[in-house]
């Protein structure tokens, strides 16, 4: 096992478009190598944390309008609260309630946002063959959680 995962909760200002389903890759720097193997094997990701009922969302990769998400699940804030055109693995950080945390995110899955208390899943695959494991050992530790 070369993967690493520690979980830890952040505190945010507001994430209440988020379902208890939902599962985010966030980061606050971008690293290529790691971006590579998550888009390499992202359909397979995705089907990994759908056997559980998990949504895995790649926001590079989305597909889908925010506006249309976040009206359907949190109506009462403003349309274009988020800004669909930079919808990206930072999009996160713009709502840490300690912006100075903002440089400092290390890659990490967020989900189960609850009285402003999101948790983050930060691991590390080690190399490319430890993506899948990794992936599979966080959609567990996830599931485990909910």
């Amino acid at each position: 096992m070369e993967y690493k995962i520690i979980r830890k909760k952040i505190r945010y200002t507001t994430l209440d478009f988020l379902s208890a389903n939902d599962v985010f890759f966030a980061e606050s720097g971008y690293k290529p190598a790691l971006n590579r193997c998550i888009i390499k094997n992202l359909e397979n990701i995705k089907k990994l944390f759908y056997e559980y009922e998990l949504n895995f969302y790649y926001m590079p990769y989305l597909d889908i309008d925010m506006d249309e998400v976040i009206a359907y699940r949190a109506p009462y804030l403003q349309p274009g609260t988020v800004n669909n055109k930079r919808w990206a693995s930072d999009t996160f950080l713009d709502y840490l309630a300690r912006p100075e945390l903002r440089h400092r995110l290390p890659p990490c899955l967020i989900t189960q946002y609850i009285d402003n208390i999101a948790y983050a899943y930060f691991f590390s695959p080690g190399n490319e063959s430890g993506v899948m494991p990794c992936f599979e050992a966080l959609r567990n530790e996830i599931y485990g959680d909910i």
